[in-house]
């Protein structure tokens, strides 16, 4: 019977392709109409007549026609038998030679082909059928499309066998809209379509994860009185599952056990597919199988894995592995490389080497997904000499690397700081038969940047450019490498070369090459990339910001500095104003005092915004809130500081604990606790306001709850990933609070040991090795401090600094004098050879007291400056004649050649101590970076020690023990005036000095007491600050006594009465 609207899809065949509607699937309002007239048809009874061709029951007409038909099939039956084998044969001949056509024949070279057996099909359409379903195995749409085109010009019956098998080659070769547009026309032309029909659609249109048309198409099932069974919901769950769309998977999941159709493990299957990494919902699916006894098998295994492994539930994950095991169905390469994934993520190396060990063991086959799985997971670790293993053993293997295998193998390296190994692996692709890609070089530019090598990242950069495969991250890695070896300059070169590259930059571009500018005090750069960010609306983080303050702060820029902590434009800066008004109104009502003192410092978020602080914080994220009390500190040392720290902490307390602590970075807790300790709110402190119990009490929750989460974040990756200055600040930040836990001590230094055992110095970058010996120092301070520190952790660090003192300084090691300790004197006092020392130079001039080889002993008189910094910002070069610098005498001793620390700021030019300009006295000075570490580790440890003569004013009470001053030292440079006195405040850092009175004696009338001083700490003005803090300022002192008795002073004393004459320490023998 011919289709009424064959036509239509007939003639766009003959076009090439099936003619596609707008609305493929729920089509026209007419086609619905029509559809749903069909459907009225078939529920009359009428639709027979008109969508099949008349075919007698079996029992039609028995009694009378039996004799009839006997006569048939016996006449008959020799005729049949030979015409269905050359029907078969021709039918096999023609499906042949259409299958050999080219795939761009013609519609007429296929109806040519097909015209000798048609009308031989008019007598058994079964032979249309097997001919549509060949093609739709050999995957021949578009030959199959033809061939029901041909039919339909023949005027041979159509039946819905036919069409299900065309729906189903088109299922096979993905073209689903074709597919649909077939199912419509079937249905607008009258034919009663059935189930089977639907499903094919449904199933095409799933195979591409068309879910939304998948899903129309199941939903018109119901309505227009199809029966949907399992095989149209497991097509449409398919759909779903291949889109991501677990809940309408539930859904119909859900809807199929409500109307009771019979669930199979293959639905059961991609309704867990569909839940993807919802690893609880996929767990509930596999207990539900289990409960109504539907057998799982390795399919159900290996879903159930894969969601554990995208949530990094690797437990969960080697549980079910360990199941699959016992359950009969033995492991195979898919669930364990699952598995191997899942502890890659978790970043559980060991576990992914024990399953890896386990598939050999079970001799299953090891595929490139296998060991690039567990690669990366000693990738995530940092445990570069494994995945490199790994590598190797791929080649014993047999198994093929790919390109991304050498891509996360050369990332390990950069990991590692293994640049040479990380190149040549680059170097390596090609050989492979792989082509680098951009991952495989950023992975390179980053490994040479970790190591400093700068030079070697911008020749790569200009390789993997000129191959057009760069991207903004490779700019970004040449400008971090750039920014770690302080070329500024070259840093914004390569920031222009973005946009001539046509890239756009990002925050991270941008923060580098700021931080770059701001190794260099180059503020006015660092300061023009921060417009550009605001022109090019560029987000700013806190690298961002805190680079270009420390930019401005470092060029003398102190107001710039300020404006750019106090800005507006963003809601850290709304914040933190609306905190200062809060703040200055508190602090005003209750210091009125204060007001005349401030009036010439400008502060320039008064009168900006009345907000309630606490309000504000109540919807700042946890990194805003880092950087508001970040803000609040810096603030605080340029002393702008807040008078009611306790009252202003409580508030950033209660809103980090509000948060909470858990969804902080662990940089951003780190961020926290320096700034409360930058503030001066400690233990002690906040116990002295009696009116503010309640702020101090929170405050001290979320000092109890920060170190019960940086605790266990340090046994987390995060933990092993951090930055050493982040151990080294919160180490500082609970020591300095005087808030630590023996327990949170411990972990930090046993991390620092665990990094120490595995830290790499050969070839790798200065600045890095730099920071991490001062970011290890500061550790040791601090628990040195606070009476915690391992000796597990001094002997781990003793080696690991001489090895990083080698690299700094090229392995240049003087001779050295054997020697405990020295003691010498540079009064008249002194005796022996050490007063023969002090005759051979000039008295105004510095000289050297003692030379150890590695480490010298400088007498420093009056009137000079340690400038262990660069302290000339600031300062007219009249005032730089004045006083001499200590630096030029020692950088006279010795060319640069032998000791480059001399001229090396970073590293203080050789000096370990200060001491004041008018104050005279032993200097410590290192000759070798090695000596230089050796005596900082003496020095943060309490091995070098430090004493003093002082001569002060007033009658201390005598005592037989040694009295221990116990006030913190606060000190800011407010503009170019560096010579700002310190103060004993709450904000100040800790500071012990330990007196003894040797003597008193009477001048005109007036007490004087002389004292013997040991500091214990060594603050700016600590020795003058601590004795005028007790009432006994020293002797000419006019920083720290009154301009009257300074000038009474004066006329006896030229000079601050303040000597260094002992130095203990040892030397590098350990002696």
């Amino acid at each position: 019977m011919v289709v009424a609207r064959g036509a239509t899809w007939s003639e766009a065949a003959s076009e090439g392709c099936i003619r596609l509607r707008a609305c493929p699937v729920g089509g026209r309002r007419s086609c619905g109409r029509q559809w749903g007239q069909q459907r009225q048809q078939r529920q009359q009874g009428r639709a027979g007549s008109q969508c099949r061709s008349f075919r007698p029951g079996p029992g039609w007409g028995r009694g009378q026609e039996r004799s009839i038909q006997t006569y048939f099939n016996n006449n008959n039956n020799n005729n049949n038998i030979n015409n269905n084998i050359n029907n078969n044969t021709n039918n096999n001949n023609v499906l042949e030679r259409m299958l050999a056509l080219e795939s761009a024949a013609d519609v007429g070279a296929v109806e040519a082909l097909l015209e000798p057996v048609l009308g031989l099909w008019g007598e058994n359409p079964r032979h249309g059928t097997l001919c549509l379903a060949a093609l739709g195995r050999a995957k021949q749409w578009f030959l199959a499309v033809t061939l029901l085109s041909a039919m339909a010009k023949s005027k041979l019956e159509i039946n819905v066998f036919h069409v299900n098998a065309a729906i189903t080659a088109c299922d096979r070769s993905g073209q689903w809209q074709v597919a649909v547009q077939l199912f419509h026309e079937m249905a607008l032309a009258g034919l009663q379509l059935d189930t089977v029909s639907s499903n094919a659609v449904i199933s095409a249109s799933a195979s591409r994860g068309h879910w939304l048309a998948a899903l129309m198409l199941f939903g018109r099932l119901a309505t227009e009185g199809f029966q949907r069974d399992a095989i149209s919901f497991g097509s449409a769950i398919t759909a779903c599952s291949k889109s991501g769309q677990w809940l309408s998977a539930l859904g119909l999941w859900q809807t199929m056990s409500a109307i009771r159709i019979m669930q199979d493990t293959t639905t059961l299957n991609a309704v867990m597919s569909a839940c993807g990494a919802k690893w609880p919902s996929v767990l509930a699916l596999l207990g539900h199988m289990r409960s109504v006894m539907i057998e799982a098998d390795a399919i159900t295994f290996c879903t159930a894995i894969s969601a554990c492994e995208k949530s990094g539930e690797w437990l969960a994950a080697l549980h079910l592995l360990a199941e699959l095991t016992s359950a009969s169905l033995g492991r195979n390469t898919i669930a364990c490389n699952a598995a191997i994934s899942a502890c890659e993520k978790a970043k559980q190396w060991q576990a992914a080497l024990s399953l890896l060990s386990g598939m050999l063991a079970s001799r299953l086959q090891l595929t490139v997904v296998t060991y690039t799985a567990a690669i990366s997971a000693c990738e995530n670790d940092g445990q570069w000499p494994v995945a490199l293993g790994l590598l190797a053993d791929m080649a014993a293997m047999r198994v093929r690397p790919d390109t991304i295998t050498l891509n996360v193998a050369i990332s390990s390296c950069e990991k590692g700081q293994q640049w040479q190994l990380a190149l040549s692996l680059l170097c390596r692709m090609p050989a492979e038969g792989l082509v680098p890609n951009v991952i495989s070089f950023n992975a390179a530019i980053s490994a040479c940047g970790r190591c400093g090598l700068w030079q070697r990242a911008l020749e790569l950069l200009k390789v993997v450019a000129a191959q057009e495969k760069v991207d903004t991250i490779s700019y970004n890695a040449a400008i971090t490498a750039l920014h770690k070896a302080g070329r500024w300059q070259a840093a914004l070169e390569v920031l222009r070369g973005i946009r001539t590259a046509g890239l756009e930059q990002s925050t991270v571009s941008l923060s580098a090459a700021i931080a770059a500018c701001e190794q260099s005090a180059q503020w006015a750069a660092a300061l023009g990339l921060l417009k550009e960010m605001d022109g090019a609306r560029v987000g700013k983080n806190a690298i961002t910001l805190s680079a270009a303050v420390n930019a401005c702060a470092q060029g003398a820029q102190w107001q710039l500095s300020l404006g750019l902590l106090t800005e507006k434009s963003s809601r850290i800066g709304v914040a933190l104003r609306a905190m200062l008004n809060n703040n200055n109104n508190n602090g005003n009502n209750n210091n009125n005092n204060n007001n005349n003192n401030n009036n010439e410092r400008q502060r320039p978020w008064q009168a900006d915004t009345h907000t309630s602080g606490a309000a504000v914080l109540a919807g700042l994220t946890a990194a805003e809130l880092s950087q508001v009390t970040w803000r609040l500190a810096r603030l605080s040392r340029q002393g702008l500081g807040a008078p009611q720290a306790p009252q202003v902490l409580a508030v950033v307390a209660s809103a980090a604990l509000a948060v909470p602590l858990s969804s902080f970075r662990l940089q951003e807790v780190s961020t926290l606790l320096w700034s409360f300790a930058a503030l001066g709110v400690g233990e002690s402190e906040a116990s002295e306001a009696s009116d503010s119990s309640e702020a101090t009490e929170t405050v001290q929750s979320f000092l109890r709850a920060a170190s019960c989460e940086v605790r266990s974040r340090l046994c987390s990756e995060e933990g092993r990933h951090v930055e050493a200055q982040c151990l080294a600040n919160v180490a500082w930040a609970f020591t300095t609070l005087e808030a630590s836990d023996a327990a949170l001590m411990h972990a930090l230094q046993n991390e620092l040991v665990r990094r120490a055992r595995y830290l790499e110095t050969e070839g790798a970058s200065r600045i890095l090795l730099a920071e991490f010996a001062s970011a290890a120092l500061e550790v040791v301070w601090a628990c040195h401090f606070a009476d915690q520190l391992l000796d597990v952790l001094v002997s781990a660090l003793k080696p690991v600094l001489q090895r990083i003192g080698a690299v700094l300084g090229g392995s240049k090691l003087l001779p050295s004098v054997t020697i405990s300790s020295l003691t010498l004197c540079s009064s008249s006092t002194t005796g022996g050879a050490q007063q023969q020392q002090r005759q051979v130079a000039h008295v105004d001039e510095p000289q050297v007291a003692a030379d150890l080889g590695d480490r010298l002993v400088i007498y420093k008189p009056p009137g000079w400056q340690v400038d262990d910094f660069d302290d000339r910002r600031g300062e007219s070069s009249e005032e730089q004649k004045e006083r001499g610098r200590l630096s030029s005498f020692v950088q006279s001793l010795m060319p640069a050649e032998c000791s480059p620390i001399f001229y090396d700021a970073t590293h203080q030019r050789g000096f370990l101590h200060r001491l004041d300009v008018p104050s005279s006295g032993l200097i410590l000075v290192a000759t070798s970076y090695e000596a230089y570490y050796d005596l900082q580790l003496q020095l943060v440890t309490g091995h070098l020690v430090r004493d003093y003569v002082v001569l002060c004013r007033g009658w201390v009470p005598p005592g037989g023990r040694a009295r221990e001053v116990r006030a913190r030292v606060h000190w800011s440079a407010i503009g170019p005036n560096t010579e700002t006195p310190s103060s004993v405040v709450a904000a100040g850092r800790p500071a012990r000095t330990r007196c003894k009175v040797l003597a008193h004696a009477l001048h005109s009338g007036e007490a004087l007491s002389l004292l013997g001083i040991r500091i214990v700490t060594g603050r700016r003005h600590q020795i003058r600050l601590h004795t005028a803090h007790i009432g006994h300022p020293t002797v000419c002192d006019g920083l720290y006594s009154g301009r009257g008795t300074y000038n009474s002073d004066r006329s006896w004393c030229p000079r601050n009465f303040l000597h260094r004459y002992r130095l203990a320490y040892r030397n590098g023998e350990g002696k």
